[in-house]
């Protein structure tokens, strides 16, 4: 087990550094010593080993193409059962991307500014989007942080979370995070790090669907999904769960939400 736990932290450094150049090494390895399955994986990808190391090293992928695959799922999941193909058409293909700007207002002079919230560039389409809103206390902001990049599930997997950290960001309201992050078609779901997570114990996030009224079939689809609201609270612990499932379509956010909904708390903690 400690072997296969070895191989399996350098194919997953491989992938992540793009260093194909390891491949076949890594291939004998795995056949010389490694339990059955992982020997058996490593014999599939030599039978394909040139595409298999070009992916390993070039920077081109399909994981954009597989981004909408899961937006797809996501929203076929959604209607399952309660709508038809030409529905399904329409949330797909009917709205673009939005403008990202925004009004935010200036807490600190009580007035309402006209700079826009800032563009949300680089997140790898696989990271969990946490924005920070609060700024009057930054260890409490550093306790949340460093709890959210904490190994993550029963492997464990290395916490991918791309932080928004900026002042501009400063009394975001939920619509105002949503209208600025609206053109990411393949965010399912956004966290904020608001001022009940920073002052709370368990600092819980807040986990607010990406989800609108024009992508639902009538107003009754739209109150299925939200049945518990548009978002809830989540401990640091459990956001990438919640993160991952939605991604892939594995989980309604209404899952979720009726998850935390029955929390004394009303924390989403554990399935």
């Amino acid at each position: 087990m400690t072997r296969a736990c070895d191989l399996a932290r350098a194919f997953a450094d491989m992938v992540r550094h793009q260093r194909g150049y390891l491949l076949l090494e890594w291939i004998r390895q795995a056949e010389q010593d490694a339990p059955k399955p992982m020997k058996g994986f490593a014999g599939f990808l030599r039978q394909d080993l040139d595409a298999v190391t070009a992916g390993l090293t070039l920077p081109w992928s399909s994981g954009v193409v597989e981004g909408h695959v899961n937006r797809v799922k996501t929203l076929k999941r959604a209607m399952y059962g309660r709508a038809s193909f030409e529905l399904l058409r329409t949330r797909i293909l009917g709205n673009g991307p939005s403008d990202s700007r925004t009004r935010l207002t200036d807490h600190h002079r009580g007035e309402e500014s006209m700079s826009p919230l800032p563009a949300v560039t680089g997140r790898d389409e696989f990271d969990a989007l946490v924005v920070r809103t609060d700024y009057l206390d930054d260890q409490a902001w550093q306790d949340v942080a460093a709890a959210l990049m904490e190994p993550w599930g029963d492997r464990p997997y290395e916490a991918d979370v791309h932080f928004i950290d900026d002042l501009a960001w400063s009394g975001a309201t939920v619509d105002e995070v949503l209208t600025a992050v609206r053109g990411d078609d393949n965010l399912a779901v956004v966290f904020l790090a608001d001022r009940t997570t920073m002052q709370a114990e368990s600092h819980p996030l807040l986990a607010v669907t990406t989800l609108t009224r024009e992508e639902c079939m009538d107003d009754e689809d739209y109150a299925q999904l939200t049945e518990f609201g548009r978002h809830f609270r989540t401990i640091p612990a459990r956001l990438h769960e919640v993160h991952a499932n939605l991604s892939i379509g594995n989980l309604g956010f209404e899952e979720f939400a009726a998850w935390a909904h029955d929390d004394p708390e009303g924390i989403f903690r554990s399935f």
